[in-house]
This record gives structure tokens, sequence and C-alpha cells, in this order.
């Protein structure tokens, strides 16, 4: 009588990568079992997969198969399947069949793990805890909108020849309004909406965010509504501002009905360019390099 042909599988994590030890045969009548798993982890996020084959008794064309299923769907996903093929019929099939030359098969799960570079988290530029999503490091270039989970600012970033470039960065202060620092020499803020006592809270949290030196230009064009206390609560702050900074309010493009209450201020302009003229030279106006952590503790658990 002859045995069953099965394959088990357990499944464990270590940081952010699922190992997938297989146990049985990975064979025709098998196959789908093995694709249901991993279109189950694809489906639920985790495309950092390491399948370990040190159980596996037989492996046919329909194996090999689904194991370059497994590899397409990964690759789909920004990643590579990582294979361990810790014994030599492992290995001889994958030679067979040239999956061996591919850079994801290892002899142990150490290497395996090692070769997955980490994750990086990008640090929020006002605050300085950590922002999400994270990125994926082999997905070089590509940052989704960053959100901070302790201030909700959000911002966007981008990867220029391995820095980390901010390029916009935003407070909200009401529904659809916010104050938006746009990148530059000098840097810009917009005030998008209402500028009253209640929104000048955030004008703290937005000139932190902006690197030292500051050099910055408060741009009202897209100013709603300005009231009395908002005005002078802009003007309070830069009349504090340090001694290292330089800052100047442009008036261009904003409503002349909201604009009587500047009238008279110290730093304030009714165009762009005389704003920028009185902060004079702004060539040592730093990059706006953001910081990004990984990781650091390396945990291990199983899963159901």
């Amino acid at each position: 009588m002859t045995e069953p042909v099965t394959l088990e599988m357990s499944e464990r994590v270590v940081n952010d990568v699922v190992i997938l030890k297989l146990s049985g045969q990975l064979v025709l009548k098998t196959r789908e079992t093995f694709r249901l798993k991993i279109d189950q982890l694809l489906a639920a996020g985790k495309p950092r997969i390491v399948v370990n084959l040190g159980d596996v008794q037989f492996i046919d064309s329909s194996g090999i198969q689904s194991l370059t299923y497994a590899f397409v769907q990964c690759s789909k996903r920004g990643e590579a399947l990582k294979l361990v093929a810790v014994t030599r019929r492992a290995r001889d099939v994958l030679q067979l069949t040239h999956l061996d030359r591919l850079p994801g098969v290892f002899d142990d799960e150490a290497l395996a793990l090692s070769s997955f570079e980490p994750e990086l988290y990008c640090k929020c530029p006002s605050c300085e805890n950590l922002s999400s999503p994270p990125r994926l490091e082999k997905v070089l270039g590509f940052w989704s909108e960053q959100t901070c989970p302790t201030c909700d600012a959000k911002f966007t970033v981008q990867d220029v020849q391995g820095h980390i470039i901010i390029e916009r960065f935003r407070v909200q202060t009401y529904e659809q309004e916010y104050f938006e620092i746009v990148s530059g020499k000098p840097y810009i803020v917009r005030v998008v909406g209402r500028l009253n006592l209640f929104s000048s809270a955030a004008l703290d949290k937005t000139w932190r965010a902006i690197p030292l030196p500051r050099r910055v230009i408060f741009d009202l064009a897209l100013a709603t509504d300005i009231d009395g206390p908002g005005a002078r609560a802009l003007l309070t702050f830069l009349g504090k501002k340090e001694s290292s900074a330089k800052a100047a309010v442009s008036l261009e493009g904003l409503k002349e009905t909201l604009s009587s209450s500047f009238l008279g201020a110290s730093d304030v302009y009714p165009e762009k360019r005389g704003a920028l003229a009185a902060l004079g030279t702004v060539g040592d106006t730093p990059a706006w390099r953001g910081q990004t952590v990984a990781p650091p503790v390396l945990s291990t658990r199983k899963t159901s």
C-alpha cells in the first residue's frame, strides 16, 4: 500500500519575514495547497517569504512550477522569494531546473533572513517620532505619504541618490485647511484656509519642522480669512524667532480686505519679491534631509 501524498507547512515570523517550512512532497497533488498559502500571505500584506525545503522528500515539475509561481508573485510586490535548500536532494532538483541560479537560494535560514534589507521608517521632521508607513528598502525611491501618529502631520519624501529628502510638510488646522511647508531656498510656508487664534497654534509645530538655519517666507495668498488675533499671533511669533533665522510675510495674492490686519507691521511685504529681498542672502538654506531608522529589535513568533 502506497503512502498518501501530503504536504505540511509550518509558519513562523522573524521581524516582518515569514518563514514557511515545508514537509512532505511538493508535487501535482499538493501544489495548490502551496500556491494557496502563498496567495494568502501576499493578500495579508506579507511579501517577504522564506520557503524552507529541508523536509521536502520529493519535488516534481509541478512543484517547480509552484516555486516559480511564488517567485513571480513576490516580485510583483517588490520582493524576492527566498529558498532554503538544506538537503542534497533539494539542491539537486534546483540545479536541474536552474532555479539555483536565482539570487534568492541559500543553504540556511540565517543567510536567507540577512539577505532582506530592513524596512526603513522616516522620523517626523517636527516631533521626531516615527512616521508611517515604512518604505521597503528594495523598492528604491518609493515612499507613500507619511503620517506622524504623534502630531498628525503629513509629509512627502523622495529618495534622491540614497538621501531621503522631504519635499512638503502639512499641519492640518481645520478640515481641508492647513499650514504647508514647501522645500526650497527659502522655504515657503503657505497658509491655506483661516488664520485665527485657533489655527495659529500650529505655527510652532510648523516652524520646528524647518531645518536650521531657517530661511522662510510666509505666503498668505491662499488664506480665506484672517482675524486680528490670528495676524497678531503670526507677527508675535516672528518677533520671537531665534536670532539666526530669517523670515518675512508676503501679502501677494491676498484679498485686500484681509491684509488690513498687517498694516504698518514690520517683516510684512505686499509682494513676494519684496519679502525675498528682505531675507537677503539665502544661499545657506539647508537641504531638507529626512532621518530614517530601521527596527532595532529582532522578534520571532509563530503564526497560526
